[in-house]
């Protein structure tokens, strides 16, 4: 009973977290869609490098971070790609800072990039949170994982960022790590948190999320990570946004490959202002059909488990005797 109780409570607890109507919690804007620097087996990108490169313009980055103004918000910024990449990934660091200031801002990067001059900027610039990928522990995975051979000169990379944090007395940014949570790793996972733990601020083990069967299939999830049988919402729809570079806000993180129909997308927010995309037609359409099974009529969502990651917050009401359908609430 009393584990019934304090479940009960966390499910109430992350259901008032997920579901957000008015706005969303996790704002996100991909500042790119190419060729990245590395070729991870767990992304889309091993198998589908981006046939038309596109970067975000600062007339959609503006536009994108105008609706948050003081909101108290998770702001994603990353890319198709290395986020850094992008020729004016540092302005918009500082841009961001400015234009959302309650937000905790959050940067993307595989660190392949990061040198002296990048690593003072990112303390300087303000932001909360730099998410530094390094997905694996040692050369020899990261070579099979990523492709590269660069694994020593990525953890030097982080090692400058950290080592610039403390000279510059940055407290304000959080630096974190992870490995991905793969049975190909799983000898790892131990050596990588003592490693890192205590050096950065947070260090995980990463959920593996398969991008809607798009990766590697030779990458295999953990046994404790199997996908329950009863399909459930994905909470991403209430939960968080996606503003790829041309403007157009998706439903998720699966159409940022840019090789999607235009039909596929929300609304554009240099058409539309973004709070009536998130009230819009379309996201009510794309959210009923999560409510009532009918998932797979969208696109990606059919083979993706990427919702099982998420808390399962819902109550299902049940089809009834007088031909009312089954409905999650």
């Amino acid at each position: 009973m009393a584990a019934e109780k304090i479940y009960g409570e966390r499910k109430r607890i992350e259901r008032e977290n997920y579901i957000r109507h008015s706005f969303p919690y996790i704002y996100s804007i991909l500042l790119g869609r190419y060729k990245c620097t590395r070729s991870c087996r767990m992304c889309p990108m091993h198998n589908e490098v981006p046939a038309n490169p596109e970067i975000m313009s600062d007339e959609v980055m503006t536009r994108a971070l105008a609706p948050i103004g003081d909101r108290k918000l998770n702001l994603e910024f990353s890319a198709f790609g290395e986020t850094f990449t992008h020729p004016r990934a540092d302005d918009y660091m500082f841009l961001s800072r400015r234009m959302a200031p309650n937000a905790e801002i959050v940067w993307v990067t595989n660190g392949s990039v990061l040198n002296a001059e990048r690593c003072e900027k990112i303390v300087a610039s303000g932001i909360d949170v730099l998410q530094f990928s390094l997905d694996t522990g040692s050369p020899e995975t990261y070579k099979w994982l990523t492709g590269s051979n660069a694994y020593d000169a990525t953890v030097r990379n982080l090692e400058t960022l950290l080592e610039t944090r403390a000279r510059r007395g940055g407290t304000h940014l959080r630096i974190q790590t992870h490995i991905i949570g793969i049975k190909e790793l799983e000898h790892e996972f131990q050596p990588f948190l003592d490693r890192w733990t205590g050096v950065v601020d947070r260090v995980q083990v990463r959920p593996y999320g398969n991008w809607a069967g798009r990766v590697d299939p030779n990458v295999t999830p953990l046994e404790e990570e199997t996908v329950p049988a009863l399909r459930y919402p994905c909470a991403w729809l209430w939960y968080c946004t996606k503003i790829v570079p041309n403007g157009d806000v998706v439903k998720c993180h699966q159409h940022i490959t840019g090789n999607d129909p235009v039909e596929h997308r929300m609304g554009n927010i240099l058409e539309q202002d973004f709070e009536d995309i998130w009230h819009g037609d379309a996201l009510r359409i794309a959210r009923e059909k999560h409510l009532t099974d009918r998932a797979e009529d969208l696109p990606y969502c059919k083979d993706c488990q990427v919702w099982s990651l998420f808390w399962d917050v819902w109550e299902r009401r049940e089809a009834t005797p007088d031909g009312q359908p089954a409905r999650w609430e």
